[in-house]
Parts: C-alpha cells; structure tokens; sequence
C-alpha cells in the first residue's frame, strides 16, 4: 500500500479541491478506479461539478454515489461522502479524519493545504497511517 501527502503551499479550499481533480485526471488516464472520500454531501457536489470543469481539454467519467454505488466500468471516478462501496484503485480523501476503510485501496492521496486547522487535521492522518506501519511519502506542491 502507498500512501502520499501533498502539501499545497496555497490557503484556499477551492485549490485543494482542483488539486484532487487533477489527480483524478491522472489516475483515470493511466487505468485507474478513484474514490474521493468528502465530508458531505455538500463537497460531493462541488466536486461532482468541478471534475467537469476544471481543465478545459479533459474528460473525467465520474458520478456522486453518496449511497448509492455505480457502475465501475461507466463511472471510474465516484465521489461519495460515506464509504467507498466496492473496491477502488486510488482514495482521495478530502476528510478531516483518517479513512478506516484505507485498507482496502492499493493507494492513498492525502491533500493538506496551507491552513492552520488543514495542517492539524492533516497531522493526525500522517500520524494515524505510521502507527498502521505505513510510511507515507510526502511531496510540497508549489
């Protein structure tokens, strides 16, 4: 399992949010099923929306299944507030607390942006995977 932390050296939400987009992205065109794990219903929404909008020359199939699962091979991309409901590729986690269902993805993205509640939360998630016996990489975005 690999678990990577992004640190964004920007304050804003809405760049975390376009940064978890673009992992998507990249996940998808290399073959690879993604979850974004959000808080709410709320951020599933705005998530939902963005993946269509926020790069003009990609096209990310994806569907909200707060709830709800659907189908893989139509809907790679899912985005969902509660559990992942099948298994999944990549975890993008976009919650203030550390996934119990980590386990069951082969890979973990953790977005942390430069807010003081962001780093705290995102501390306790570093922490929570190294007593899991996981090392995670970290990588400063600029």
């Amino acid at each position: 399992m690999q678990v990577d932390f992004y640190i964004l050296a920007q304050s804003d939400f809405a760049e975390k949010h376009r940064y978890a987009c673009r992992i998507a992205n990249k996940a998808f065109g290399q073959g690879m099923t993604v979850f974004i794990a959000t808080e709410d219903v709320a951020q599933s929404a705005a998530l939902d929306k963005l993946l269509w909008t926020f790069a003009q020359n990609s096209f990310v199939p994806h569907a909200v299944c707060d709830g709800d699962a659907k189908d893989r091979a139509r809907y790679p991309v899912q985005i969902g507030a509660g559990d992942a409901p099948h298994p999944f590729d990549l975890l993008i986690s976009l919650r203030r607390d550390a996934p119990h269902d980590y386990a069951q993805f082969a890979r973990v993205a953790e977005l942390i942006i430069d807010d003081a509640d962001d780093k705290t939360a995102g501390r306790a998630r570093f922490r929570f995977y190294r007593e899991q016996g996981i090392a995670p990489n970290t990588h400063n975005i600029s």
